[in-house]
């Protein structure tokens, strides 16, 4: 794997004096009694930025200061800054915009919002600016699942305001969401909103509502679709946690996949004929040696299937190439698109065309969840077990080798449970939500410490001077060659 960071500065040795040292301990242990106070209480905001100073000589004044604050503050404000990925926003625990007081002391008595509870999984942006961010109903005490961020510019923990509205929210209303793990606005100005009817996800995992795909308009925040996931097409495990959109010749011509990470296969929905189809696929399931997990010293064991999704830019012969994984596995596959979008291949669930479903022979170092191609043939993925940002040339051979670490940090990339790429006025971001979900998991995480966070960076920014720093030919073999898409006709 190349690896690629910024340049690293050296801070000049200082004095040592021995009555200084114990002045400073006992300073420091003052400091511990009122720790706690000073992490809840000073604006994120204040900290990022004491954290960013550069250190000062230890026998001046300002030395002392900083000192005593890398004492004070929690570790992750006196480890090396992200290099290339901006951290937008942060928060401790999330914080919702209740109608009013009564009503949140009345959600509050009524169980429906335990503070604490809610747990970010996912984000996405559209060309207005607005952020969107999934919380599944993961444990109980959820009050809202999808969310938009609620907060005056320069806010880095701002509360969340549901989408399109609270009335939307009312575990047990199958007229409106109830657990939504990931989402996709498409470049038609749509919000698709994959609703998996699933509540307390991590304890008794109750199917409260029938999963349902909902499609809105962004422009007037209305809904546009609702499709209820046909009984033969589910089973009593789907847990639909995905979803990516295709759209080919129209914004009417398009096509959703999403992965139904627990029914081990995919869901396809068109959006032309209101009509959806079962896919199954031998790649779709977990690979039982990598059903253990160890993330940031936490361990766990989660045997899940297919998950992450990711299209690609549309070739010469106007075809795009799905790209998927489990989460339990080590490994990448890839079909067509065009496999995908002719249901005749899958009647009655059967899959027609399983030998155009291919697994790379290369492997990763360990587990991915989510994931994104942008259009230059580009993969982002976070890999789990290293806390590390990779990307992945298309053009190249899917291996080791092969892959560029743009960034690593053990405290801002725990768990990058959604990855987006985000036009942005004719430029590419990427966008990462990190959510320490392997803590959530665990019944490990800590409220003093900032556990969620949305990091982003201009993808041309992420990638110069990297084999990644590409840009896309429709024409160019190598993106098929590379990859030996061949004998496509099973």
């Amino acid at each position: 794997m190349v690896h690629v960071s910024a340049p690293y500065k050296k801070t000049e040795k200082t004095r040592d004096s021995t009555g200084f040292f114990f002045v400073l301990m006992a300073l420091l242990l003052s400091f511990q009694i009122f720790r706690r106070r000073i992490i809840d209480t000073f604006p994120i905001s204040i900290l990022r930025f004491i954290s960013s100073l550069e250190p000062p000589e230890l026998d001046s004044g300002m030395g002392i200061l900083w000192f005593i604050t890398s004492l004070v503050l929690p570790p992750m404000f006196v480890v090396q800054p992200l290099h290339r990925l901006q951290s937008v926003y942060e928060w401790r625990s999330l914080d919702f915009n209740f109608p009013s007081r009564s009503f949140e002391e009345s959600v509050i008595n009524s169980g429906r919002y335990i503070p604490g509870n809610s747990v970010p999984l996912d984000v996405d942006s559209a060309d207005d600016g607005r952020v969107w961010i999934t919380i599944p109903r993961l444990l109980r005490g959820v009050p809202a699942t999808l969310a938009t961020l609620n907060g005056h510019p320069g806010d880095a923990s701002p509360v969340l305001e549901p989408y399109p509205s609270w009335g939307w929210h009312h575990e047990g209303d199958c007229n409106g969401m109830t657990s939504v793990f990931r989402v996709q606005v498409d470049r038609c100005g749509r919000l698709w909103v994959p609703d998996t009817g699933k509540v307390d996800v991590l304890g008794k995992r109750t199917q409260i509502c029938p999963p349902t795909l909902l499609i809105f308009d962004t422009v007037l925040d209305q809904l546009s679709v609702r499709y209820t996931i046909p009984p033969s097409q589910r089973s009593s495990n789907t847990l639909i946690v995905n979803i990516a959109v295709d759209i080919t010749a129209t914004c009417h011509d398009a096509v959703a996949y999403m992965a139904d990470v627990t029914g081990f296969r995919l869901i396809a929905y068109s959006l032309r004929d209101h009509t959806s189809w079962r896919i199954e696929s031998n790649y779709f399931y977990p690979y039982p040696r990598w059903g253990y997990f160890r993330i940031a010293g936490s361990e766990f064991d989660l045997m899940d299937g297919v998950i992450g999704l990711a299209l690609s830019p549309t070739y010469h012969d106007g075809d795009k190439i799905l790209y998927f994984h489990s989460l339990a596995s080590d490994s990448e596959s890839w079909v067509r698109a065009s496999v995908l979008r002719d249901n005749s291949n899958f009647f009655n669930g059967t899959n027609r065309r399983p030998r155009s479903f291919r697994l790379f022979p290369g492997t990763r170092q360990g587990q991915v969840a989510a994931q994104a191609m942008d259009d230059e043939g580009i993969l982002f993925f976070s890999l789990l077990s290293t806390n590390s940002l990779v990307c992945w040339n298309s053009r190249l051979p899917y291996s080791q080798s092969r892959f560029v670490e743009l960034e690593r940090d053990n405290e801002a990339l725990q768990f990058a449970s959604g990855v987006k790429i985000v036009h942005r006025n004719g430029y590419q971001e990427l966008w990462v939500l990190t959510s320490r979900l392997q803590k959530v998991i665990t019944g490990t995480l800590n409220r003093a410490d900032i556990n969620f966070r949305i990091l982003r960076a201009p993808v041309s920014f992420l990638v110069q001077g990297t084999p990644c720093d590409v840009q896309f030919d429709d024409d160019d073999e190598s993106l098929l060659d590379s990859q030996s898409f061949v004998d496509w006709d099973a």
